[in-house]
């Protein structure tokens, strides 16, 4: 199970560029929705308070009895599972085939004066651009600095569409899939994405970046009806350590926005 988890760290490097673009579209979605439902609540609030008032004083007692109840409940569940995710996650550190209890991303990742560096590569951003983030399963993440828009709602604005986008780092070097070669990790890529609904595959082939042998994936995503999203991914390696850097922006701005995240990638290099 654990290596099947490590084999999707890419796939979910992926997902989370795109759930951060999606995050922001959804917001302006819900907050719009969060407006009219308030209007609508605020007109049938009058009516109801009076019939709501009959009622409370009769269930307060009985719900405050039953909250009790729940209470001593919850603290009894709360402290099992906490045993439990305890004892699992000491099993999984002593596990002598994974010493590192699954974990897929490199060790020692820090993020210092526009430099993120690992055990083993670092790459260079300009921070007047990214905006540095920590993020669950990778070594780290980026956010695009767009411009502030004038209406952050307006989906015609490329300040509005540009703060989607966004690039993280996720670096392997277990015995499996620090081994293989980057066509052969994107082979499993494909395969994943072949599976994955509202993703198309667009290209996928051999390149380069500073003398090491890369490759790289190029998916289209639909986030939302009428959004789609440029997904890339990067695959490298040297000497045991699997890299693979997933970026990504909505598509009108992608070719815009594609020397911003060539000037980053650019600095990457093992150490």
């Amino acid at each position: 199970m654990k290596n099947f988890k490590r084999a999707l760290a890419a796939l979910a490097a992926a997902v989370m560029v795109l759930s951060m673009a999606a995050c922001g579209e959804k917001k302006e979605n819900e907050d719009s929705a969060k407006e009219e439902t308030s209007s609508a609540a605020a007109a049938d609030e009058g009516e109801a308070e009076e019939s709501q008032a009959e009622t409370q004083a009769e269930e307060s007692e009985a719900e405050a009895e039953e909250s009790e109840a729940e209470t001593e409940e919850s603290a009894a569940e709360s402290e099992a599972e906490t045993e439990e995710s305890a004892a699992d996650e000491s099993a999984a550190e002593a596990d002598p085939e994974d010493p590192e209890g699954g974990d897929a991303s490199a060790s020692g990742a820090a993020f210092e004066n526009g430099v993120l560096t690992t055990d083993n590569y670092t790459i260079t951003i300009d921070e007047s651009k990214w905006t540095y983030q920590d993020g669950v399963g990778v070594d780290g993440q980026f956010i695009y600095n767009a411009p502030e828009p004038a209406d952050p709602t307006d989906m015609n604005d490329p300040a509005v569409l540009k703060a989607a986008s966004n690039f993280n780092i996720v670096s392997m070097n277990d015995a499996i899939y620090g081994a293989m070669s980057p066509a052969d990790y994107a082979e499993e890529i494909n395969n994943a994405y072949a599976e994955l609904e509202g993703a198309t595959i667009n290209d996928a082939g051999a390149g380069e970046l500073n003398g090491y042998e890369t490759y790289e994936v190029d998916v289209t995503y639909a986030i939302m009806d009428d959004v789609n999203m440029t997904l890339k991914q990067l695959i490298l390696s040297n000497d045991g350590t699997l890299v693979v850097i997933s970026y990504g922006a909505i598509d009108s701005v992608m070719d815009e926005l594609q020397p911003e995240f060539d000037e980053a990638i650019n600095t990457f290099t093992f150490v």
